[in-house]
């Protein structure tokens, strides 16, 4: 079934044409639920909150769950191979919801000013509310996408053990009406069965949220401070809504550089799940020890999902300028090594050694004018104008960091630039690790930070893991020869 309806064309995929149990499983498997050509932001205008998406932005919902057990409940399930695995799901009432934005929308989303004055993180969510059985589109049921906020849930009650609660209103796409969230709305962190609560928790399988990205401080707010967008950050970092591919090709989440929402921005985690780098492979997740390791991503946003008796995968923000974080590979070594304890069938054998390390770069710097924040000036327009519709009075953007739009103006500060031959001459120079058991550097990201900042902001970042793995994006020449200068010559 298909409708399309105030600028979005929405396809719900449940027992449509297809008979087949196998052929309706197969059309679900082409696609994976999460969101694609994101293209976002939100801004002030007149002291109200809008959020506005660019055309192509695209959301596929899925009431797809799987169980993590006690202690962590159920969660959203991006990744996974449909029929593959021991969930909670039942293939009879799976469904799945494509929408996509078909021109530029503009959505009030009914949060003044007052919304940046409290210091919390938000996260902000997409909505679908369908019932696959009836197909029932009417009444409370819409085709196109609502929005609503979320924090960290702290209270205590029948949805204590779910990670969010709803903030505000649930606030359409289409038509002005508004209505309360109701508290529970939100399954990912609840210890409940969807099938067998389903009557008691209000159909709670008709529900289909998204996590776009989380709305976070940059600075913590004391007593009478006021803060308002410029000193908030809209970040997708980590989120398994944009870390699949979009066809069912892979089940791991691709790797990712993921600021720590918790310190403003002061760490940064990085999460790798099983990787080949040309010379090996290898995993460093955030967690050394993890029962929900696709979901560690959480630690960096959820107070309830820090434990300190982790190890965590990560890297202290150093106070300057443009930060340049990297991984260093050690002690691979060659199974034809004479020094070499591997042995080629040794399935224990494990790469020894991986040290994430930064340098800030006092060379390498964005124009004042490619900063986002509150400008008026004729060439700080040329920066809002890609986001905001026309004679808007709006100063003030807050653009998804991940989205293409905001990392192709990051993108351009960085062509031509010899960025990691000073990098690699200063590990030469004061890297810890022996020289000689260093096989591999890895480039993972470059921060842009003024000169007195000791935190990164995910909107400068450019992470080189969404380089390589956003193929669509930017083009990889792999065929080029590195180090020409270090072939030695035949001479006749």
């Amino acid at each position: 079934m298909a409708d399309i309806n105030n600028g979005w064309a929405t396809n719900f995929i449940y027992q449509q044409d297809l008979t087949s149990y196998f052929m309706n499983n197969t059309l679900r498997s082409i696609i994976r639920p999460g969101i694609y050509n994101a293209n976002m932001a939100l801004y002030l205008d007149g002291g109200e909150l809008y959020l506005t998406l660019k055309k192509g932005t695209t959301f596929v919902f899925s009431n797809e769950y799987f169980n993590l057990g006690t202690g962590f409940g159920i969660r959203r399930n991006m990744g996974a191979y449909y029929d593959s695995f021991e969930g909670v799901s039942n293939n009879n009432r799976m469904a799945l919801i494509k929408s996509v934005v078909l021109r530029d929308l503009t959505i009030k989303m009914n949060q003044g000013s007052s919304f940046f004055n409290d210091g919390y993180i938000y996260s902000l969510n997409a909505f679908l509310k369908y019932d696959p059985l009836t197909s029932d589109t009417s009444g409370d049921f819409h085709s196109s996408p609502s929005f609503f906020f979320s924090k960290e849930n702290t209270s205590v009650d029948t949805y204590s053990n779910a990670l969010y609660e709803p903030v505000g209103y649930l606030i359409p796409s289409e038509g002005t009406t508004t209505v309360n969230m109701p508290h529970g709305s939100i399954l990912d962190g609840q210890e409940i069965d969807p099938l067998g609560a389903e009557t008691q928790k209000g159909h709670i399988l008709n529900l289909y949220f998204l996590q776009i990205g989380f709305i976070v401080p940059k600075k913590s707010l004391a007593s009478g401070d006021t803060i308002g967008i410029k000193d908030y950050v809209f970040t997708g970092r980590g989120l398994p809504e944009y870390r699949h591919t979009l066809g069912f090709d892979s089940d791991r989440l691709t790797p990712d550089i993921i600021p720590d929402a918790l310190s403003q921005f002061r760490k940064v985690y990085f999460d790798i799940p099983v990787s080949f780098t040309g010379t090996g492979i290898f995993e460093k997740r955030i967690k050394e020890a993890s029962s929900i390791p696709d979901n560690d991503w959480e630690a960096a946003y959820l107070a309830r999902r820090v434990d300190s008796n982790d190890e965590f995968s990560k890297c202290d923000v150093t106070a300057g300028g443009t930060e340049v974080f990297y991984a260093l590979v050690s002690n691979l070594k060659s199974y034809c090594d004479p020094d070499s304890s591997a042995h080629p069938y040794d399935s224990t054998d494990t790469l020894s050694g991986i040290k994430f390390g930064s340098i800030v770069l006092s060379n390498l710097s964005l124009s004042s004018l490619d900063y986002y924040g509150n400008t008026t000036t004729d060439e700080g327009k040329k920066i809002l104008k890609p986001w905001l519709p026309e004679n808007s009075g709006a100063t003030e953007v807050m653009p998804l960091d991940i989205c293409r739009i905001n990392q192709d103006r990051i993108l351009k500060q960085i062509i031509g630039k010899d960025i990691w031959s000073p990098i690699i001459d200063s590990i030469r120079e004061n890297s810890e690790l022996d020289p000689s058991e260093i096989t591999d550097i890895i480039p993972i990201a470059i921060a842009f930070k003024d000169s007195s900042s000791d935190a990164v902001d995910p909107t400068n970042m450019i992470s080189y893991f969404d380089l390589r793995n956003k193929m669509t994006q930017i083009n990889n020449l792999d065929i080029l020869e590195h180090n020409i200068y270090n072939v030695i010559p035949v001479m006749n």
